[in-house]
């Protein structure tokens, strides 16, 4: 397994699911592995390292949106995704760090399912 499997599993566990949700919510293109002039032309469109995997920016007080960092296995989190994480919740976006699809679809399905 791999995250981006677990992250095409979350989306195919919301698109069946809630697909009230999976209408909003996206995945961010940062990760994995390419060559240095891929890596080149992303970072020249706004990719930023660190950036959460996963966006749902529906509104649900006191939060702006929720955005998931999405982890497999003994993953951990690096250094530019604490910084990340830091800036948005300074900014009013609800942030999480998921191990696996299973518990990434719990906490989106919590948070959208919260009192707007």
């Amino acid at each position: 397994m791999s995250e981006h499997r677990e992250q095409v599993r979350l989306m195919a566990l919301l698109s069946h699911r809630r697909p009230e949700i999976y209408e909003h919510v996206f995945a961010v293109p940062n990760g994995g592995l390419r060559n240095a002039r891929v890596g080149a032309q992303l970072a020249a469109e706004g990719v930023k390292a660190g950036f959460p995997d996963i966006g749902l920016l529906v509104a649900r007080p006191p939060a702006h949106g929720l955005l998931v960092e999405l982890k497999y296995g003994s993953g951990r989190l690096r250094p530019e995704q604490k910084v990340w994480q830091a800036r948005l919740r300074a900014e009013g976006y609800e942030c999480q760090v998921c191990w696996g699809h299973r518990e990434a679809f719990e906490v989106i399905c919590a948070y959208y399912d919260r009192e707007p």
